[in-house]
């Protein structure tokens, strides 16, 4: 047992991906049914528009009924209002600093693939431009929520 001489108000468990690992963790915890029972949910956050991630490179050659993407950043072509029922869908949030935003994007998707009997899986790649808009308190408790 150890004592603390400060409570901890924060936990944040980060685990470091060697280059060729790229998305492998984060791609074995979204298998969480059958593929025609399960949406999965990407969040990336881009350094500008030439980094953008194309829905093939998620996923790993796996095929669910549903699949999204939200683009944090600046973006050309990404939709506001996606079409839920489509297999693809995309949507974007133009700044990594609006938590608000962010989360009622990701539960929009969750609220209509839930609505339509899919389990889900919502994966974040990095957190560190997150962290980097926001203190590590506000994006805590919006992990902690979502």
């Amino acid at each position: 047992m150890t004592e603390r001489t400060v409570p901890a108000k924060t936990v944040m468990l980060v685990y470091e991906t060697l280059d060729d690992e790229d998305g492998e963790h984060c791609d074995a915890l979204m298998n969480v049914a059958d593929s025609n029972e399960r949406a999965e949910l990407f969040v990336t956050f881009l350094a500008d528009a030439t980094d953008r991630i194309g829905f093939g490179t998620v996923g790993m050659g796996r095929q669910p009924a549903k699949r999204g993407i939200v683009v944090v950043g600046d973006t050309m072509g990404a939709h506001d209002d996606p079409n839920y029922t489509d297999p693809l869908a995309e949507a974007a949030v133009s700044n990594a600093n609006d938590l608000r935003e962010l989360g009622q994007t990701v539960s929009r998707f969750c609220r209509a693939w839930h609505d339509q009997g899919h389990e889900i899986g919502v994966c974040f790649d990095g957190l560190g431009d997150l962290l980097d808009a926001n203190d590590a308190e506000p994006v805590f408790q919006f992990l902690h929520v979502l």
